[in-house]
């Protein structure tokens, strides 16, 4: 059995959604894996450090932890966690 990386796509909050392949016997297999602001990706494979490392400021951080602190966001909340994180996806 093996496991590869297959995508990573970031969210509006800035949660990573990996997606993992798995393959057994010729058999393909996904997964996925969320990873959260304040999460750790220590062991993931190193594009998705990197992406977590650019992603994943403090300031991302906080503002994930103060919008899920009662359960609800805003519109407004998403649009401010997106104008923290949306530099990563310039061009550069």
């Amino acid at each position: 059995m093996t496991e590869q990386y297959a995508d990573c796509t970031v969210t509006e909050l800035g949660v990573l959604q990996v997606r993992y392949v798995t393959v057994e016997d010729g058999v393909k297999k996904y997964h996925r894996k969320l990873i959260e602001p304040g999460d750790s990706y220590l062991g993931e494979p190193d594009n998705i450090q990197a992406i977590g490392d650019q992603v994943h400021t403090a300031a991302v951080i906080a503002e994930y932890t103060a919008i899920y602190k009662d359960g609800v966001v805003t519109a407004e909340e998403k649009a401010s966690m997106w104008a923290k994180i949306k530099d990563f996806f310039s061009p550069r």
